[in-house]
């Protein structure tokens, strides 16, 4: 471990202070942090909400595994893992960049004595985000052609009007719970979702519900398609929104008896299926 020193002040970046792993004892350092809010952010989606880090371990094959919501990356992805103080009070957030740069994983509003735990047993570097490691930390975005790109842009100005936009605003009405699942590159979390308010904002789907947030880029929603499966013996129907490569970026799920044919009628075609929508 390298002596920490305190860093000069500094406006204009972030400091971030580096943790040694994987380490043997970090994720059980991570399991005492017990109830804690976190952030999940990808090319297209974003999502807040609650997690119960005193319920999660890591497995015998490398996988961090957390069932309330259910969260799950694997160890070998994690490319750098940062403390950062974001107030006066020592508190902050705990920072997963993973190899990929496909996602990126926060804990937030950490408290100081759980900051200052992991800094001083896995401290090993203090550093200032400047602008080549922003750069270098930033979420890839999905790589589009010309015609893609302004199809986005389009499909942003449209937000309000998408389809899946419109599915959000009928389970406010219905107050109906779904399952919210996020296979973003390098983690995949699934988790209760119960829409309370929605609204299309700056080209973005934002969905918030009882004690969380999701948010999707209504420019990276090229597809949307409904399809029928078994889950413990139980039919569900499944929406899944889909990027311009043909990737599943969301998906939302709820008991078939539910959404009989609701769904597919806010897609406005017979198969439940739609694509590039156009007013």
């Amino acid at each position: 471990m390298r002596p920490k020193t305190k860093p000069p002040v500094c406006d204009q970046w972030r400091w971030l202070h580096e943790l040694e792993t994987p380490h043997p004892s970090f994720w059980e350092v991570m399991n005492y942090l017990g109830q804690s809010e976190f952030e999940l952010h990808s090319a297209a989606v974003s999502y807040r909400g609650n997690i119960d880090l005193g319920a999660s371990y890591l497995d015998e094959g490398g996988y961090f595994l957390s069932t309330q919501p259910s969260l799950t990356f694997q160890q070998a992805q994690i490319d750098k893992v940062y403390v950062v103080e974001t107030d006066d009070s020592g508190s902050g957030s705990i920072e997963f960049d993973f190899s990929n740069r496909g996602s990126r994983l926060s804990f937030v509003n950490v408290g100081p004595d759980s900051l200052a735990l992991l800094t001083n047993l896995f401290g090993w570097e203090m550093k200032p985000e400047n602008e080549s490691l922003q750069a270098h930390r930033k979420v890839k975005p999905l790589t589009l052609c010309p015609c893609c790109q302004d199809a986005s842009v389009t499909r942003r100005k449209l937000a309000g009007q998408n389809p899946f936009f419109n599915i959000l605003t009928a389970l406010c009405k219905t107050g109906e719970h779904t399952t919210l699942t996020i296979p973003a590159s390098g983690t995949q979390l699934v988790a209760s979702h119960h829409p309370r308010r929605v609204e299309a904002r700056e080209g973005r789907i934002i969905s918030e519900g009882e004690n969380d947030v999701f948010l999707i880029d209504a420019g990276a929603i090229h597809g949307i398609f409904i399809s029928r499966e078994n889950f413990d013996g139980q039919a569900v129907r499944k929406v899944s929104c889909i990027n311009t490569h043909g990737g599943v970026i969301a998906s939302l799920s709820a008991p078939a008896h539910a959404f009989t044919n609701r769904w597919q009628t806010l897609l406005g075609t017979p198969d439940g299926r739609y694509q590039e929508h156009t007013p």
